[in-house]
């Protein structure tokens, strides 16, 4: 067994997942929810939409809108980093295969991304973790509240306040 995605330990042999190690932050979601924040890792995290990385705002584009014949075609020649994108497509093939809703076949997941995002912005994870804020200097939360301060102006003048 090795460790995977997530605290979870899998059969190498069967593929079947054997443990979870914890449940840190287990909850009921939507089939929505493991694409803001579980898929780094593989490729597939629908990320915001102000993001200034252009590889990474052009896998948002994808997994909105589908990884079909074009689209594999102009992804052979993306470069390799910071998207691995044989395992972003790979990944789309097999949940595929078995049936997996993508975002693209989620109803609104555009409007429920925007949405997602927009309350991470008003109230960042990090700035309760104890822990984070341990490591991190006070310019560094000013920055990030910064940063969270002009997601929510950009989120607020597209959605006309």
């Amino acid at each position: 067994m090795s460790p995977d995605l997530h605290n979870i330990l899998f059969d190498e042999d069967t593929n079947r997942i054997t443990a979870l190690l914890d449940f840190d932050f287990g909850h009921i979601g939507s089939q929505a929810d493991e694409y803001f924040y579980s898929f780094a890792a593989i490729n597939s995290l629908l990320v915001p939409p102000f993001e200034d990385d252009a590889e990474v705002g052009a896998l948002r584009a994808y997994l909105l809108r589908g990884f079909d014949g074009i689209a594999r075609q102009e992804i052979a020649n993306r470069p390799s980093e910071p998207i691995n994108w044989k395992i972003a497509t790979m990944l789309d093939e097999e949940f595929t295969r078995a049936g997996v809703q993508r975002p693209q076949d989620i109803l609104e997941i555009e409007d429920i991304s925007s949405i997602y995002w927009f309350m991470q912005n008003i109230s960042p994870p990090e700035f309760f973790l104890k822990r984070y804020r341990a490591r991190v200097s006070p310019e560094r939360l000013r920055s990030r509240r910064d940063e969270a301060e002009r997601c929510l102006k950009r989120y607020l003048d597209g959605w006309g306040f």
